[in-house]
């Protein structure tokens, strides 16, 4: 290890030399001066690949670099010793040197060097005299001071030698190559994240055994558990029953998930049928809900039924299961204990997986591997390349998103209705490395408005058909640029009757726009039965069935369908049916009312479809689903955008049908795990465009191996502990901004009164980001009630209140989860007097209250459904965890942290997410005297934010204890 180094600069017309002079040159060495910077150079060539490595370390955490020069940067490379005389008179160290002194001269290429934290925006000023000097020069000279140098050298330049001869080896490459199977012992138990990779190799060997630990650590999730159930009617629905789920602490199910559940006398009977085709369907299916009033603690909620067929009983075996009356439970916390007194039956539940996006990733993976080794890669290809590896973004060829635009003007932002700091990224996106362009936006700053306007030269142009994808991380982002685009469309085509032909989908799951398409018929078909039944044509979806006009009464069982959608497809997540494949698909075919001409092409389809209500077998010939699937092309191929989630972007069809799309926007993009992108930039090979919108500061990708526990781990084997957990907690947008690549920083937020935005501002963000002129409570009508609010309820008038609980006691429940019950209380006060003063009902406000731990939630939401039966309008109430409500946005905000002593998980990211939801009203839940005593290093984010909140600190009231008739902690 070196123990003192000086980095020489070289004249630049010693460059132009063949060969690395010797005594000659050093006359025109020069130290290159990094005040405050502590140089260290290593040898590495135990680890990955050999390369010689620059650290950098300055007194602040910013000023910190490494600069790796692999065999393929080291075009001549030469080390020599020197005269202690020389090296006092260049260096400046007037010493006297006790050990032999060398000089290393390298002539290096920046497009293989691979550098961290040197070649960004911002550099540290200590670092950009090296910055500068290695853009603009090709050779470099360090002068060492060590007695191992001469040993070093040799073994660098034997190991630069073989590695040229011999190729790289990785030591994860065997690895790689025998996946699925992984080692009992891995090279590396733990990998720390890289910024930047030294070849494609690399890459693919760090992102693909990265992401197959992921895999096999999900599909370790579909474990049975084995539950005491209970089934309740649900009053006016036949075939359709609440079921309350008591069973292990461990149970990996939350409100959204789906799962399937069979009595365990129906299991037995399945073993005994050992003809495969004689087995009885027995498995029920099921969705986990919200708990309702009479939910047993430590229970889960969920509702029932069978797909395929309407069951108006539940059997377990030859038995009939009691269904319990809902008009019978009492209400209130008497609810509770008698559901507990009813019987209850054996059951297994196994958790249904969605459609895992692994497979599609791997596959990505093989298409990109066989491009980028081919020979003479070029153009956008071997420009991808090096935006996955991270090189200097100098050395990558630019490209013109707005390119293929015809009508595009010379400069695109001064039409569009954006602020300066958006209209920076459009610059950017004329000349962007790889064609992909960087948007910082944080909270507020309007990222959805800024993807609407930037798409907007592709939505005017007369001159030809363009097709936009445009993705986000999850449902709720793909929805709202869904609609965001629509309403721009219908904007356009009023000044421009031309471009009515042009429509916005918003893609779903492939099954889920299947069923969608299938609603008419479905509903229409168990009206005929019905009717059949009973003889009558005058209920509400009767009557339908006998107006005249069939393009009308199918528009009228659509609109049932969207009303009731949650209770037909069974996923309270698939919304914007109106701009569905599936509705798009039914007009297309005539089934449902259009404004355009339906074509004649689709009238097999039609008949199809009208003959399947009373034959349901059609559905499932060849003829059907062929038609049916080429129509669904045609939809999806003839969009001038399409809308989905990242992963449901990589679905086959979807990649077929619109393999033409030239531009691509990610949304939330630094949720996004890196892998996910790989079907986007291997299937779409027609992108030219790249925009990435989210920040960096808010939460990260989420991962099974980031909140799998020891004990999970004990079980499922030490082998599935993820060595690159770390790599993939990196988003690829994190990534290419700490790599240098230009980064546009949105400086205007729409969403927060200034008081509340300042909170998040001054302690993530330096204080960059101003208001906008409508952010003022003078120009918000709600916020000024809420202010008022606060001055008669909590004797403070201000939008942000943070109550001082001293009673406050951090519990943790068996399982792990934290929950302070002092919180809880509080919580359920603020909330009760928010609606008690006619907030959410005579007022219209949004309310959320928001906690990161699921034990703190779980109590909140047990409360909430007991107090919807004394106020109905709490329903409205969100209560949820803040990791599934990042770009969400409320009037009021209860921020219920959990954390009294420590502060856990909660670090800059999450509680960025959790103090930047509200709009109008902040309330937050602390103890001072805890949060300002924490000493560990974990507390240093809670501690800043917590100094921005002592301004609007309140002890709670001792006159008001800390109770509710909603929430009592003697029971848990």
């Amino acid at each position: 290890m070196p123990q003192t180094v000086h980095l020489l600069s070289v004249s630049s017309f010693l460059q132009e030399n063949d060969e690395l002079q010797t005594s000659k040159e050093y006359l025109d060495l020069r130290v290159l001066r990094l005040p405050g910077v502590a140089l260290n150079i290593t040898f590495v060539a135990d680890e990955y690949k050999t390369h010689l490595k620059l650290s950098l370390t300055g007194s602040g955490p910013a000023e910190r670099a490494v600069v790796n020069f692999p065999v393929e940067a080291c075009e001549r490379l030469k080390i020599q010793k020197v005269n202690s005389i020389w090296y006092e008179r260049v260096v400046g160290d007037q010493r006297a040197t006790e050990n032999t002194c060398y000089l290393v001269v390298l002539k290096f290429d920046l497009r293989h060097v691979c550098a961290e934290g040197l070649f960004v925006e911002g550099c540290a000023s200590c670092l950009q005299p090296l910055q500068e000097y290695l853009t603009c020069e090709k050779i470099i000279a360090f002068s060492l001071n060590d007695c191992n140098a001469r040993r070093l050298s040799k073994e660098m330049l034997l190991s630069f030698e073989q590695e040229l001869t011999d190729g790289y080896l990785s030591p994860w490459a065997k690895v790689f190559e025998k996946i699925p199977c992984l080692p009992a012992n891995p090279p590396q138990r733990s990998v720390s994240a890289k910024i930047a990779f030294f070849n494609w190799k690399d890459y693919a060997y760090t992102l693909g055994i990265g992401m197959e630990y992921e895999r096999q650590l999900s599909e370790a999730k579909k474990d049975t558990y084995k539950c005491q159930v209970r089934v309740v009617e649900v009053p006016g629905i036949q075939g359709k029953f609440l079921v309350i789920l008591s069973g292990p602490q461990n149970m990996k199910l939350a409100p959204g998930d789906q799962a399937t559940l069979v009595f365990v006398e129906d299991l037995e009977t399945n073993r005994r049928a050992f003809d495969v085709d004689k087995q009885p369907e027995k498995a029920w299916e099921i969705h986990i809900s919200l708990p309702v009033s009479f939910s047993p603690r430590d229970s889960l909620t969920a509702t029932m039924f069978r797909r395929r067929e309407e069951c108006p009983q539940v059997f377990c075996g030859q038995h009939l299961v009691p269904v319990i009356e809902r008009d019978a439970i009492p209400p209130g916390k008497a609810g509770r204990d008698f559901v507990v007194k009813n019987q209850s039956r054996k059951a297994t539940v196994r958790p249904i997986l969605e459609d895992s996006t692994f497979a599609r990733s791997r596959r990505a993976l093989d298409v990109m591997d066989k491009r980028f080794t081919q020979p003479g890669v070029n153009g956008m290809h071997k420009a991808l390349l090096n935006i996955l590896l991270a090189r200097h973004p100098a050395n990558i060829e630019t490209f013109d998103i707005y390119a293929n635009v015809q009508d595009c003007a010379k400069e695109p932002e001064a039409e569009m209705d954006l602020n300066e700091s958006q209209k920076e990224a459009i610059v950017n996106g004329r000349k962007a490395p790889g064609g992909f362009v960087l948007c910082h936006g944080g909270p507020g700053t309007g990222k959805t408005h800024f993807v609407v306007e930037a798409i907007r030269p592709f939505l005017i142009d007369a001159s030809g058909d363009h097709r936009l994808l445009l993705t986000s991380a999850g449902n709720a982002g793909a929805d709202a640029l869904a609609e965001a685009v629509d309403r721009k469309m219908t904007r356009l085509d009023a000044t421009d009757t031309g471009l009515r032909n042009r429509y916005v989908l918003r893609a779903h799951s492939i099954e889920t726009e299947k069923n969608i398409f299938f609603s008419v018929m479905d509903i229409r078909t168990r009206v005929l039965q019905e009717i059949k039944q009973t003889g009558n044509t005058r209920g509400p979806l009767a009557s339908i069935e006998t107006s005249p006009d069939i393009l009308e009464s199918n528009r009228d069982y659509f609109q049932y369908f969207t009303r009731n959608a949650e209770d037909l497809l069974g996923d309270s997540r698939a919304q914007v049916f109106q701009l569905s494949i599936g509705y798009r698909m039914l007009q297309t075919a005539g089934i449902l009312p259009a404004s355009f001409e339906v074509g004649y092409e689709w009238s097999t389809i039609r008949q199809l479809y009208y003959h399947s209500i009373r034959d349901k077998s059609i559905r499932a010939t060849r003829q059907f689903q062929s038609e049916m699937s080429r129509l669904m092309s045609h939809v999806i191929s003839h969009a001038t955008a399409v809308c989905a989630t990242v992963a449901g972007a990589g679905h086959p069809l979807l990649c077929s049908s619109y393999a033409d799309a030239e531009l691509l926007v990610v949304d939330e993009a630094a949720r996004v795990v890196e892998y996910e992108w790989w079907p986007l930039l291997a299937f779409y090979p027609k992108l030219m465009g790249k925009i990435m919108v989210g920040d960096k500061d808010q939460l990260p990708p989420v991962l099974e191996s980031s909140d799998t526990s020891k004990s999970q781990r004990d079980r499922l084997g030490a082998s599935l502990e993820n060595p690159f957990v770390a790599q993939l907690e990196l988003s690829f947008q994190e990534r290419l901004q700490n790599a240098g690549f230009r980064t546009a920083f949105f400086t205007v937020q729409h969403r927060a009164l200034p008081a509340i935005a300042a909170i998040c501002n001054k302690v993530v963000y330096d204080g960059r980001i101003s208001n906008h002129e409508t952010t003022s409570v003078s120009r918000r009508p709600l916020a000024q009630k809420i202010v008022m609010h606060n001055m008669v309820k909590h004797g403070q008038a201000s939008p942000v209140i943070f109550y001082d609980i001293p009673a406050a006691k951090e519990e943790t429940r068996r399982g792990g989860s934290k929950y302070c019950s002092a919180y809880t209380l509080a919580a359920l006060n603020i909330i009760e007097g928010l609606l008690a003063a006619g907030f959410g009902t005579t007022t219209p406000c949004t309310i959320a209250v928001l906690t990161p731990y699921h034990a703190e939630y779980e109590h909140l939401q047990m409360a909430k459904a007991l107090m919807c039966e004394d106020y109905p309008q709490a329903e409205s109430v969100v209560v949820d965890k803040i990791d599934k409500r990042q770009g969400a946005e409320f009037d009021v905000v209860i921020v219920d942290p959990c954390a009294v002593a420590r502060a856990g998980f909660l670090q800059k990211q999450r509680l960025n997410v959790l103090f930047s939801r509200a709009k109008c009203g902040l309330y937050v839940l602390g103890k001072h005297k805890s949060w300002k005593l924490m000493y560990v290093d974990q507390a240093y984010w809670l501690q800043r934010f917590h100094a921005q909140l002592e301004k609007y600190r309140q002890v709670w009231p001792s006159d008001r204890p800390l109770e509710s008739r909603f929430f009592d902690p003697a029971e848990i």
